[in-house]
């Protein structure tokens, strides 16, 4: 996994996401700020590298972006994260600039990787947002097959069914359907929810209108 946040004078978003990851599967955490880097700036890395001592996470690397250069920008970040599985990305920190640049490097990613975002205000009990960012790649890129749009849409029209009614339905085989069903999964667009069946997520709605206004 790699873990990924946009820092600008305080570290405190980045602190309590390392703190509710811990160090499980952490390969690698990148921090990415506005070049040069100043004071403030170097302070707030500095506690985020001493939490990641004191848990035994992966030394964090600094890296300086030129935001009155954001092509370069962009193209450099997303040279860093495009081999990465997983990427866990906290934008809450650091100046919008620099939030935009990563988000676009992040919405790249999405071609290879599996992107989880999140965003907050600064105050400690703020809303989270938390937004799988490889929905926005399927919208992109227009790419989702006919079959996983039409299972989309009976999921949403008719929730609760079992993977063998879906399959039954479309006429398909079980192990088509659930080859289909563990990518709408992984990218949230469809819960299973055991013995309650599958039930479509707040994004399915999103994913369907978009689709069909072409």
């Amino acid at each position: 996994m790699l873990l990924l946040f946009t820092l600008g004078f305080h570290a405190d978003h980045v602190l309590r996401r390392l703190m509710m990851v811990g160090n499980e599967d952490v390969e690698r955490i990148l921090i990415v700020t506005a070049k040069p880097v100043v004071r403030a700036v170097r302070q707030a890395f500095h506690e985020i590298a001493s939490l990641c001592d004191r848990m035994y996470l992966p030394t964090p690397q600094l890296l300086e972006l030129p935001i009155d250069d954001p092509g370069t920008s962009v193209a450099f970040l997303y040279r860093e994260i495009k081999d990465r599985s997983h990427i866990v990305a906290d934008l809450s920190g650091g100046m919008r600039p620099v939030v935009v640049v990563t988000l676009l490097a992040l919405l790249l990613a999405t071609g290879r990787s599996y992107v989880e975002l999140y965003v907050s205000g600064e105050r400690e009990d703020a809303p989270v947002a938390r937004i799988p960012l490889n929905i926005f790649n399927y919208v992109l890129t227009k790419n989702m097959s006919e079959e996983k749009l039409e299972i989309l849409d009976i999921v949403w029209k008719v929730p609760g069914l079992s993977k063998h009614d879906l399959a039954q339905y479309l006429n398909k085989s079980d192990r088509t359907i659930r080859a289909h069903l563990s990518e709408l999964k992984r990218y949230e667009l469809i819960e299973d929810r055991g013995s309650k069946g599958l039930h479509p997520t707040t994004w399915t709605k999103l994913v369907l209108d978009i689709f069909k206004s072409e």
